[in-house]
């Protein structure tokens, strides 16, 4: 679905912009556009204060259950129609750039498996180990692996094999 992205983007920025300027032509806010900021409010509302019911008191919870009080508020107050479409823009573009910030997070660490393997690796002996002499605790171990296939040394004959293990 990676492809689709791009189009998805310009097509809801061009709905958006769409909404924008005919409520700006109309001078009054559409209620199509109340209705998505209350739907939208009462989710985060009810999804921070769920977590905030069950003792999960953080800066998520405490965010989502304020920005759907605000997100409520615009769509039922009278006098905030005229920037309902300015908000549900707002609120489209800061959430798609909030959301690509946190799916692509996972990509900036290792994964756990791969950090166990650095770390058994830099604590535990190997095949042929060596520690600096004197050195403290906490530097890790020079680990060297040997190749280990099974085989006896003079079935494995040829030129990179010699020169991994010598």
């Amino acid at each position: 679905f990676l492809p689709l992205y791009g189009a998805l983007a310009v097509l809801a920025s061009a709905s958006l912009c769409e909404w924008c300027g005919h409520a700006q032509a109309h001078r009054r806010s559409l209620p199509s556009i109340a209705i998505p900021l209350g739907i939208i409010g009462v989710l985060l509302t009810s999804v921070g204060g769920y977590q905030i019911s069950n003792q999960v008191v953080d800066a998520t919870a405490i965010t989502a259950l304020l920005v759907g009080i605000l997100l409520i508020g615009a769509a039922i107050l009278p006098g905030v129609s005229r920037w309902r479409p300015l908000l549900l823009s707002g609120f489209a573009v800061l959430f798609s750039i909030i959301w690509g910030l946190m799916f692509t997070n996972i990509y900036r660490h290792q994964t756990t498996l791969v950090q166990s393997a650095h770390y058994i690796f830099e604590r535990i002996p190997g095949d042929f180990s060596m520690r600096i002499v004197g050195a403290d605790e906490a530097v890790p171990l020079i680990n060297i692996a040997i190749h280990n296939t099974g085989y006896a040394r003079d079935e494995m004959q040829g030129s990179p094999f010699d020169r991994a293990n010598l």
